[in-house]
């Protein structure tokens, strides 16, 4: 899992480079909506370590998901390659 690898690379002291930031489109952004993933603490442990999470707003408004059912730690961003019909 992607999330784990980050953990991983964080924690590992032969790694200089420890800019890491995930930014989900599509379905995927519910893995950072509060309460429709299982994996909200190590979302919100990751980002206090640094790691930066993104949400695509193309994928939000076509999925009829609110900045604020994002999980707090969560940013969103417009992703010009991503168009909304993609979304579905």
């Amino acid at each position: 899992m992607a999330l784990m690898n980050a953990k991983n690379l964080l924690e590992d002291p032969t790694v200089n480079n420890r800019e890491i930031r995930f930014v989900a489109n599509m379905r995927a952004i519910f893995g950072y909506v509060e309460g429709e993933t299982e994996h909200a603490d190590l979302v919100r442990s990751l980002a206090e370590s640094g790691i930066e999470f993104k949400a695509c707003e193309n994928a939000m408004a076509t999925l009829d998901v609110s900045e604020s059912e994002l999980l707090p730690v969560v940013d969103t961003v417009q992703l010009r390659s991503c168009p909304r019909a993609a979304c579905r």
